[in-house]
């Protein structure tokens, strides 16, 4: 029987988007990430990780928690709106309706 992990990043509007559907860690967001909560993530939930920050970052894997990730419309679209149609292609990548035209393409 599988198990069922909940991990959600969302600000206390229910969003993970800036106010302006930005992403709010980025140069400039309200959201400063701290080394600190970087390498934690790294540690203990790599998978978490988008795939553009696992070079960087030195992630490899294991993926120790997680296998699917479920995105929401917002957080997606500040992907999209950067060019990046998948941003965890090492995961199931479900984005719910509402983006039929523009789904994550499987595998990266």
């Amino acid at each position: 029987m599988r198990t069922l992990t909940y991990l959600v990043a969302t600000t206390i509007d229910g969003f993970i988007a800036g106010p302006d559907g930005s992403d709010p860690t980025g140069p400039g967001g309200f959201w400063p990430v701290s080394p600190e909560y970087v390498a934690h993530l790294v540690a203990e939930y790599p998978e978490t990780l988008p795939a553009t920050a696992h070079e960087p970052l030195g992630v490899t894997g294991p993926w120790r928690h997680f296998d699917t990730v479920l995105e929401g419309r917002g957080s997606y679209q500040v992907g999209l709106d950067a060019g990046i149609t998948n941003a965890y292609p090492h995961l199931r990548h479900i984005v719910p309706a509402g983006v039929a035209s523009q789904r994550p393409p499987r595998g990266g």
